[in-house]
């Protein structure tokens, strides 16, 4: 009877990035402030936010201009496979479509306050209502079809004053309320809202996003970036906690209160907007999650039958997240089987 000895090596990804440079793109911006999201190209959209009525467009060169204009409080943008930007009129209850020529139309009325938006790989749009006239009372999702009829996705408790929200490339959807500091998932497939995972220190959350494994989530209150990992991990991202504008690594650059973000679509930046100063800050040089080999060992005699060596690995949940696994078998009459 053979000895023989399986070696498992592990490609596992470290949630931990060195320090990363925080620095300003554009300083004392027009007012931008309640939503942001980022073309392929690398284009930015910006909603004015809630005492604004345009939608700006910063190109990859930083040139400003006005996409669209006309809104009572624009609020809250996302952008379609084919170009087509989404926006929240918040003060008249209407999400506006605009076309890649600047071409504005309603497409939906009769919102309570729209708030937050996302796209999912259906392009069914989801809609936050956070109620209408500042009264944080919305507490409802509303999801609408590429061909503009709606649906109620989901309502009530645990949901109040909800803004931000986010949905993942299997179609999980994310969502806070301002305040409070949670965070909700529903599931694909279900109406069911769970508590996901909690942002210390009594976080006050505008508009959140998603991007390559992780949920960003700016803290109004704190100053501070979050993110968070698809097992519910809350990690610190970026700031010191302290007010400023300072540019440094992401542990020590300072932000005022960030309250919109956006990820590239490369996942190598994120893009961040600080309300009290109109700045558009940039995270970047993110690249790939370092990684690390772990070895796992197991020695075991060879036999037959029920004597059989059996050996399973269980990687994360979901095929997207099973890390690289490389297995090695060393025996000294394993090169008669050809191995």
């Amino acid at each position: 009877m053979k000895t023989f000895f399986l070696i498992f090596v592990v490609l596992l990804s470290s949630t931990k990035l060195a320090a990363q440079p925080v620095s300003t793109l554009i300083s004392n911006m027009p007012l931008i402030g309640d939503g942001m999201d980022v073309a392929p190209d690398g284009t930015l959209y910006i909603a004015s936010g809630n005492q604004g009525a345009e939608i700006w467009k910063v190109t990859p060169d930083l040139e400003v201009g006005e996409f669209a204009a006309g809104f009572i409080y624009a609020v809250g943008i996302v952008i379609d496979q084919d170009g087509n930007v989404f926006a929240n009129n918040y003060g008249s209850g209407e999400l506006s479509k605009i076309t890649p020529n600047g071409v504005k139309s309603a497409f939906a009325t009769g919102l309570d306050g729209p708030a937050g938006l996302a796209i999912d790989s259906n392009g069914f749009i989801y809609v936050t209502e956070y109620g209408a006239g500042g009264s944080g009372t919305g507490a409802q999702i509303t999801r609408f079809f590429p061909n503009g009829e709606r649906e109620i996705f989901v309502s009530g408790t645990p949901l109040a004053n909800v803004i931000g929200i986010a949905i993942d490339e299997s179609d999980n959807v994310y969502a806070t309320n301002f305040t409070g500091g949670q965070v909700f998932c529903i599931p694909a497939g279900t109406r069911t809202i769970e508590q996901f995972a909690t942002i210390p220190g009594n976080a006050a959350i505008n508009e959140i996003t998603y991007g390559h494994g992780y949920v960003y989530i700016p803290s109004v209150s704190t100053n501070l970036i979050y993110r968070i990992d698809l097992s519910g991990n809350v990690e610190k991202y970026a700031g010191s906690g302290a007010r400023g504008s300072i540019d440094d690594a992401a542990s020590r650059a300072t932000f005022n209160r960030p309250n919109s973000i956006a990820v590239s679509a490369a996942g190598d930046k994120v893009y961040i907007i600080d309300q009290n100063t109109n700045n558009l800050r940039v995270i970047s040089h993110i690249g790939t999650p370092p990684s690390k080999l772990v070895n796992l060992s197991v020695r075991a005699n060879a036999a037959t039958a029920e004597n059989t060596l059996v050996l399973g690995y269980v990687g994360s949940p979901g095929t997207s997240r099973i890390p690289t696994l490389l297995i090695r078998a060393i025996g000294p009459t394993l090169a008669n089987f050809g191995l």
